[in-house]
């Protein structure tokens, strides 16, 4: 069943919008398109789709009508979302409390090898001096090795940069390539490190090159911070994600600044990730290869609004990958694979609540994105409204909610000490790395939790994180969040 157009997109309005929602957002949007304050002819059009929006909405067995039509409209056959709450109900409290929600997307179509994407892969490595050496022989061999995994008809481009950036492998399909291992030895090292000259090289070649391609990565790898130019870089991950480029990072070493590539991989869907040793390089690699040509859904994005008393602090990839997503009123999830899976991890703050309110908006929106095979947009409706309770309702969260709190809690520990050791509270720090061993220890995670002991001890005499011991902490309780087959 086809429909004109949707009302409550038109108003800005979520599905479940109040009759004086309705109304309010009516006048607002009468009032900016009226046809006395802009003769435009479609400003005049917009006008009357307004109108025809408000005479539905606002009229309860139109209305009733339109939205079985529209989410008739919506249903996406082969996806299906399962939302677990931590409470299925408010109390009605006079302080803050907490609530969380587990958001799982799941596509049931099974990948053949006929609905596979070919994709476009832009390689961005870093050349800077500091990469010479084992880093960069590293990259190297790895890069040779996962280049020969990709089909015939996948699409290649080798970018290096430093201070400056540079082609070295002009985009090219796979099956006309010659020789690969020639155009990977011209990587060498010299200057320093301006990381936003070689996202632009990537980003540019890619938009040149790869208009015909729905599955479009940057792949960047790098040891060092950069120089002035985070903000134009985190400006550019956000151009790239409005247009489907999906950026994921490999950190060498000790020195390069995890929370901004969180920040500009997360911006895209991706994420950024701790390489120790040339295997962890050669798995990481390969699994990203794998799930390129798979893809079923892409830039899905989940536009939402609450009730003004809900906060939205915490949001938190954990499956396929794993990464923290900026909390705004649009959600970037990431993609979708056949036959798979996308968990998200939502934490809310709700503030007291008035005698008058009977239910709670925490979230209501529209779960956006692109279906790659069919290479057309799609949405599907996700609200999470609870009612208001005046007693306290004794109510175990689900299961899976409290397996993700548990292991969350673990990585937000160690960000806590993190951010205590680097504004100079080492007491509090060291203490919680030391909770967080003990809890490591509960759950057999020897190695790990005499890492941290380690860590807090080096704390306690130098004030300050070790060169490797802040990484390597974050980035493997942040893998504890992975299904074991992915560790």
């Amino acid at each position: 069943m086809g429909i004109v157009a949707d009302y409550y997109a038109l108003l800005n309005l979520p599905q479940d919008a109040s009759n004086e929602e309705v109304r309010d957002a009516y006048f607002k949007a009468a009032r900016r398109y009226h046809p006395d304050a802009n003769p435009d002819p479609l400003v005049r059009e917009r006008f009357i789709q307004i109108q025809q929006a408000y005479e539905i909405l606002s009229n309860p067995r139109q209305r009733s009508k339109y939205d079985l039509a529209l989410v008739e409209s919506f249903i996406l056959p082969d996806i299906s979302i399962d939302v677990k709450n931590s409470r299925s109900i408010i109390p009605r409290f006079n302080e803050e409390q907490l609530f969380y929600s587990l958001i799982e997307i799941r596509c049931a179509s099974k990948f053949e090898v006929t609905k596979r994407a070919p994709f476009f892969l832009c390689l961005v490595i870093d050349t800077s001096t500091s990469m010479s050496g084992k880093r960069l022989e590293m990259v190297k061999a790895n890069l040779i090795n996962v280049m020969a995994e990709l089909n015939p008809d996948d699409k290649i481009c080798l970018i290096s940069f430093n201070d400056r950036a540079e082609i070295l492998l002009e985009p090219i399909q796979k099956s006309d390539v010659l020789n690969l291992d020639q155009y990977v030895h011209l990587l060498s090292p010299k200057g320093g490190t301006e990381l936003y000259q070689g996202l632009l090289k990537g980003f540019r070649t890619i938009l040149e090159n790869g208009k015909s391609y729905i599955s479009r990565h940057i792949i960047l790898m790098t040891d060092g911070h950069t120089y002035g130019d985070e903000q134009a870089s985190i400006a550019l991950s956000k151009e790239a994600e409005d247009h489907g480029v999906v950026i994921n990072a490999f950190g060498f070493g000790d020195e390069w600044n995890d929370k901004f590539l969180d920040e500009i991989t997360s911006n895209t869907g991706g994420n950024a990730t701790y390489v120790r040793h040339s295997d962890d390089l050669k798995k990481y690699l390969e699994q990203k290869v794998q799930v390129y040509g798979k893809l079923y859904a892409n830039k899905i994005i989940y536009q939402f609004y609450k009730d003004p008393v809900v906060e939205l602090r915490y949001a938190f990839r954990i499956h396929p990958d794993i990464t923290p997503l900026s909390c705004s009123d649009g959600l970037h999830f990431g993609n979708l694979q056949y036959n798979g899976n996308l968990k998200v991890f939502l934490e809310y703050a709700i503030r007291p609540l008035d005698s008058e309110k009977k239910s709670l908006r925490i979230s209501s929106g529209r779960l956006k994105m692109n279906i790659a095979n069919v290479e057309q947009e799609a949405e599907m409706f996700l609200k999470i409204n609870l009612g208001v309770s005046e007693k306290r309702v004794s109510e175990a969260p689900p299961a899976s909610i409290v397996d993700a709190m548990s292991k969350l809690m673990l990585y937000r520990m160690q960000e806590k000490a993190r951010e205590e050791i680097k504004n100079g509270q080492i007491s509090e720090g060291t203490k919680h790395l030391q909770h967080l061993a003990t809890h490591l220890l509960s759950q057999g995670n020897r190695e790990l939790a005499r890492a941290v002991l380690l860590e807090a001890d080096h704390i306690n005499k130098n004030k300050s994180f070790s060169e490797e011991g802040d990484k390597r902490i974050k980035y493997a309780t942040r893998s504890l969040l992975l299904p074991s087959s992915l560790e």
